[in-house]
């Protein structure tokens, strides 16, 4: 499963170690969730989230690649994805 963790961290300014520290996990496993080597449950992605301060979905979609807040564009063919969002 592909992130952008690696991207994010550096991006904020927190170190692959300090990450690992603040959501209870060693350095090796926060090495092999950013080069993919080991999936991560929804719970560390949800920390990882809390720690890096940004929405869920940014762990693994760029702000820049969606169109509206209702489209993302699809990484391998460039195509916009719509996606229908229920509120109720």
């Amino acid at each position: 499963m592909e992130t952008r963790i690696k991207e994010l961290l550096e991006k904020k300014g927190i170190s692959s170690a300090e990450l690992s520290r603040r959501i209870g996990v060693t350095k090796a496993t926060v090495s092999n969730l950013i080069t993919g080597k080991t999936s991560p449950s929804v719970d560390t992605l949800n920390r990882i989230a809390e720690v890096l301060e940004v929405p869920f979905w940014q762990l693994f979609a760029n702000p820049d690649d969606i169109i509206d807040r209702k489209q993302f564009v699809c990484p391998h063919c460039g195509k916009p994805i719509e996606v229908e969002v229920n509120l109720k």
